[in-house]
């Protein structure tokens, strides 16, 4: 359909819309606050069609009024693209080679995606585009009975029907899927809007992954993550909750180095975004490994769907059990132990702990606050541990040095039994939901007898700035930090460290504990500081000191001047 195509006037309105003209009128004159502007085009008054139909899709046509063959809920949009034959089948759309390639084509989808998100709450919207976007990737049978309700007459309402039977059968207890669209249809059942989505998801070239066993379809899996990582960001505070931004996944899973036959755990996944990553970072290394493994424990309903299907669409599945559930109080995973364990839990969480979980046997450097459970989280992930493990945990600044007597106590009970090895400094903007900076600490199992010093980074300066609020590090950042790390790593215990002034110290343990067991990098890296040029100083100096005569000067003829002419209005007042 060509561009001139998609004008239409008032009259082909009424006529594709089933209604009389006076109609279209009434509406134009009713809601002339919303419907469509005209374009003027050789003297005849036209319509852009994209934008009628957006507009029609909002009314809803009156049981009444339906005509043979249409069904309850079909709106006056369904039936104006129905009767103007518009292009909403995808065999139709606008082809995918038309538009710009990656990563242009998926900003122009998401934009797209965004202008439709209004029409529904939040996180209902985001369960709904990400379900049909699994069904699209991981379903294609599914997906092709969706493209086939295009040939209905009301294409939303058939879909929305097909989408409650995919919700209602099978196992919908272990079924992502099937859980997903139940929580996006009790927030809506807008068969227009969901007749949008699939029809702009089918423009993206994706193949299908057709098994468990094969291979992730790399483009598929990268518009995944794009899409689940627009969606946390729209979604404010709520969306961070359930996703972990990038760059701090790829610094985490970089200094845990997962290798090929690993157990991969997550004791709080998110979105499974951190142990996606894991999972992209081995097969960049060696490429696919068929002995990877990954477990996890989801909090919340949402992040159990969210990182099951995040996972299948990498081509991997994991152990997060039928339910969601919280890993201090129900330990899914009790009698296994972890190569690597990376995690984001939930800062300062409060009320975490019961009678049975404040005595369980986990809690060797001390029980944790019931109001705080930094520390549980922590003790957690290092009783977790393999002989051979190693874990990265995201904590906020505070529990670095916090004065609460219980929290110094594991502390310095932690720092004592040697399992925690490094603690950097990352800097303010990361994450959605705060700007306020996090650390990295880098654990190690207590059973390991090595260096007794502890690696502190002080990373605060890093990153670089994409919008005014959102920071990311780059390329550049996270080799420094990992060559900090792997530096040290790879020197011998009794051999000197090679620190950067102003970013990595060394520090052995009888300073920290001089410090009161604080594991702040800021109270042990002195902020380096550029060396002063004496003569561009004095420089400097002396040309502020003449600009600043000059104001002087300026200053007193300006009052000069103002004296002058109040004593000239004076002198006209009398």
């Amino acid at each position: 359909m060509s561009a001139s195509d998609n004008q239409v006037s008032l009259t082909e309105i009424a006529r594709f819309a089933d209604v009389k003209p006076p109609a279209v009128s009434n509406w134009r004159r009713r809601y002339q606050q919303t419907f469509p502007r005209p374009n003027w085009i050789d003297g005849q008054e036209l319509f852009l069609a994209t934008e009628v139909t957006e507009w029609l899709n909002r009314r809803k046509i009156r049981n009444g009024d339906l005509k043979n063959g249409e069904m309850s809920g079909m709106t006056y949009g369904d039936r104006f693209r129905r009767n103007r034959r518009t292009p909403e089948a995808p065999e139709e759309a606008t082809p995918w080679s038309a538009l710009p390639v990656e990563p242009e084509q998926d900003e122009l989808i998401w934009r797209t995606l965004q202008r439709l998100r209004i029409h529904m709450d939040a996180s209902g919207y985001a369960d709904m585009v990400l379900g049909l976007l699994y069904l699209r990737i991981c379903e294609p049978r599914q997906w092709v009975d969706m493209l086939d309700s295009f040939r209905h007459p009301s294409p939303g309402h058939a879909m929305v029907e097909l989408l409650q039977r995919q919700a209602l059968g099978g196992a919908w207890f272990a079924d992502p899927l099937s859980r997903t669209l139940r929580a996006a249809l009790t927030e809506s059942k807008s068969g227009w809007l969901v007749a949008e989505v699939v029809s702009l998801l089918n423009r993206v070239e994706l193949s299908a992954i057709s098994s468990d066993e094969a291979p992730a379809n790399a483009r598929a899996a990268r518009f995944f993550s794009f899409i689940l990582h627009q969606l946390a960001r729209a979604d404010g505070k709520r969306g961070s909750e359930f996703f972990t931004p990038d760059s701090v996944v790829e610094v985490m899973v970089k200094l845990v180095e997962p290798q090929q036959g690993d157990n991969i755990y997550d004791p709080c996944c998110g979105s499974g975004e951190i142990l996606a990553g894991a999972a992209k970072y081995v097969e960049r290394s060696i490429g696919r490994p068929p002995d990877l493994k990954f477990f996890g424990h989801a909090l919340s309903e949402r992040s159990w769907r969210l990182a099951r299907m995040n996972l299948a669409v990498h081509g991997f599945t994991a152990g997060f059990g039928i339910n969601p559930a919280n890993a201090l109080r129900d330990n899914l995973h009790a009698d296994r132990r972890f190569d690597v364990i990376i995690s984001n839990p939930p800062f300062n969480m409060s009320d975490w702990a019961d009678y049975r979980t404040l005595h369980d046997h986990r809690w060797i450097y001390g029980v944790p606050s019931e109001k705080n459970a930094n520390f549980a989280w922590l003790q957690h992930v290092t009783w977790m541990l393999s002989e051979r493990g190693r874990a990265a945990v995201l904590m906020p600044n505070g529990a670095s040095s916090s004065e609460n007597a219980t929290e110094r106590a594991i502390r310095a009970a932690m720092v004592e039994g040697n399992v925690v090895e490094c603690v950097v400094s990352l800097p303010p903007q990361l994450f959605c939901s705060t700007g306020v900076p996090a650390m990295l600490w880098l654990l190690r199992p207590p059973a390991v007898k090595s260096d007794t010093n502890i690696l502190f980074i002080d990373a605060t300066t890093a990153g670089t700035m994409v919008d005014r609020t959102r920071r990311i590090l780059t390329a550049d950042d996270i080799e420094r930090i990992f060559g900090a790390v792997r530096d040290w790593r790879n020197r011998s215990p009794d051999e000197p460290y090679d620190e950067t002034a102003g970013f990595s110290r060394s520090v052995p343990r009888y300073k920290i504990q001089e410090h009161g067991h604080r594991l702040n990098p800021r109270m042990y890296i002195v902020t380096s500081r550029p060396a002063t040029d004496l003569t561009q100083a004095v420089e400097t100096v002396e040309r502020l000191r003449s600009e600043l005569r000059n104001l002087y000067t300026r200053a007193a003829e300006i009052d000069s001047l103002v004296d002058s002419k109040l004593t000239v209005i004076d002198t006209w007042i009398r």
